[in-house]
């Protein structure tokens, strides 16, 4: 045996803790970092906020379509691109609505043509507030009630566009 040896075993093992050391920086270094992170919400959860956030809009329909137009052009839906597309989507127009008589034209004793600019304000009001049909396959009870209600806003804005056309007439 050489006498060296001790010294080189002793050498060995310094060598061994300094590479060990140094692994455990580099693997420290590597590892994500992630600093005041919220509590994860189911996406259930999240979508009823989002509906808080966004009173004027149908967010489970949006979701649908956000989801579908992924699909269809190869993304990857996150919770990133629904808050975009929600603050891009079109919000119903909401025309005034005079609460004393129950949503006739805001003027009914006025000049003709602002009887008219008031119903076609309410015409565009109900329209922009058509009730959204669900999925028939996938929802079917939801679907025979969304056609319903769809059905009577329907007949109503089309008795709507009768007293529009009769005030039309008036003009001539």
């Amino acid at each position: 045996m050489d006498d060296n040896t001790p010294e080189l075993i002793s050498a060995l093992e310094d060598l061994r803790k300094r590479v060990a050391l140094l692994e455990a920086k580099v693997f420290k270094l590597r590892k994500p970092r992630v600093l005041n992170a919220a509590p994860a919400i189911t996406d259930t959860q999240w979508l009823g906020l989002l509906r808080n956030d966004y009173p004027g809009v149908d967010v489970d329909q949006e979701y649908v379509k956000m989801r579908n137009w992924c699909i269809v052009n190869g993304k990857q839906p996150s919770r990133k691109r629904f808050v975009n597309w929600l603050n891009r989507c079109e919000k119903p127009m909401q025309a005034p609505v005079n609460a004393v008589n129950n949503g006739s034209p805001p003027v009914a004793n006025g000049p003709i043509w602002l009887q008219i600019r008031g119903m076609e304000a309410l015409i565009a009001a109900k329209i922009g507030a058509l009730p959204g049909v669900a999925n028939r396959t996938l929802y079917p009870a939801e679907y025979e009630q969304d056609v319903k209600a769809r059905e009577a806003a329907v007949a109503e804005i089309k008795q709507l566009k009768a007293k529009l056309t009769e005030l039309r007439g008036r003009i001539v």
